[in-house]
């Protein structure tokens, strides 16, 4: 074999080499780039339900009004289809970040109408924690203050129609 042909076939693996070392680079760069990003998610504004729709049930009312605020509702649909207000709570959220399970929430109830709440609810506690994710919210310790007990499940998941 010629000088000549053996630079050209170095010439060839080299720069070949050159190319797969640079690929590999970048895909390292590209996926440490996007693991780095934090994705966040905060709750969907949405009515939750705690159980079937065509059962009474409890439903939460979220409205979320971005920069880790939320507001909204905690109401009672009864079997007729008629709704009491529970109370109404303002609050904050926590982002989800990208591969944890769950983000958090921090109601405050405002408003507890006396009229029906007695018998939906004790008295509410000054704070209500909850979790949030996968369209579902969790309130914490939610059977130690709604009344209802066969009815306190604490897992609301997001509906896609009416409460």
């Amino acid at each position: 074999m010629r000088t000549g042909d053996q630079r050209l076939k170095l010439g060839i693996a080299v720069t070949a080499l050159v190319a797969v070392v640079a690929i590999i680079l970048s895909s390292v760069a590209l996926a440490n780039r996007s693991s780095s990003r934090s994705v966040t998610r905060t709750p969907a504004s949405g009515v939750y339900l705690n159980a079937a729709s065509d059962r009474p049930h409890f439903f939460i009312a979220l409205t979320n009004l971005g920069g880790g605020r939320v507001r909204g509702a905690v109401d009672f649909q009864y079997q007729d289809g008629q709704t009491s207000s529970v109370f109404t709570f303002r609050g904050t959220s926590q982002s989800l970040r990208s591969g944890a399970a769950t983000g958090v929430l921090t109601l405050t109830p405002e408003r507890v109408p006396s009229h029906t709440s007695a018998q939906l609810m004790s008295p509410p506690p000054s704070a209500v924690s909850a979790t949030y994710g996968a369209n579902q919210i969790t309130l914490g310790e939610c059977a130690s203050y709604l009344a209802v007990t066969s009815l306190s499940r604490c897992l609301f998941a997001l509906s896609s129609g009416a409460p």
